[in-house]
């Protein structure tokens, strides 16, 4: 990403140059230019799309810090439950598990569940418009409130339990497990729905391992494993 300000616009010029994402480049940058299109119109609050060629898209530069250490739960949910509503049908989600083994450093028995688990069937779901990459690290906060959502590159269409499960990953991983649970109550209760199936929650945890761009955190991605195995399925 190289931000840019050009005849006093403030501008964001992102451009794919590492593998494996180059490969896929075109496709990457064509999704992210389609998306910011349709998302002019709602209110979530995503950059405009000015002009893109594979491996660049020019957008504009939405306001706002990245608050990582505190995240501020009631406004990262209430935009995630405004994605959500978008009217709008990507292509179908993907899986993001690459692994069939549980890792040499990690608690085998623990892993071999979570691998046995998430290689059944995926449970039935209600589709929806999926960021499918929403954690913190992909939003720009403006004091306690949401500034913009970036890195439209991967929006699915699938279940909401998904996109929630991967915020609370990624939520475990900086900020524990007490912060996961925080924040699927506020996204209830801004309005979201869950299956509350523990599928979802696992193949997002087990989707970490193997992935080029997840290194470090061992520990607490199987701690917060752990805590899943530990928990029944959650009704909400």
């Amino acid at each position: 990403m190289h931000a840019l300000d050009l005849d006093g616009r403030a501008l964001v010029l992102r451009r794919i140059d590492k593998e494996p994402w180059l490969t896929h480049a075109a496709e990457l940058i064509g999704r992210e230019a389609e998306v910011l299109d349709r998302l002019a119109d709602t209110p979530v609050p995503a950059p405009r799309l000015i002009a893109h060629a594979s491996p660049r898209l020019l957008m504009t530069r939405v306001p706002g810090t990245l608050r990582l250490a505190d995240p501020p739960l009631e406004a990262l949910a209430r935009t995630l439950v405004a994605i959500h509503r978008v009217d709008a049908r990507p292509r179908t989600y993907q899986s993001w598990v690459r692994v069939t083994e549980p890792p040499e450093w990690g608690d085998h028995d623990l892993w071999r569940w979570a691998l046995d688990a998430v290689a059944q069937p995926a449970p039935d779901y209600d589709g929806v418009f999926l960021h499918r990459d929403f954690h913190a690290g992909n939003v720009l906060f403006a004091g306690d409130e949401v500034g913009g959502v970036v890195d439209w590159v991967e929006t699915s269409y699938g279940p909401s339990d998904l996109d929630v499960a991967h915020c609370c990953t990624n939520l475990a991983l900086r900020n524990g497990v007490e912060a996961v649970e925080a924040f699927r109550a506020e996204y209830v209760r801004a309005g979201g729905k869950l299956a509350g199936d523990l599928y979802w929650r696992l193949l997002d945890a087990v989707g970490f391992l193997g992935s080029p761009a997840r290194t470090g955190g061992e520990a607490a991605l199987e701690a917060y494993v752990r805590s899943l195995r530990a928990s029944p399925s959650r009704s909400w």
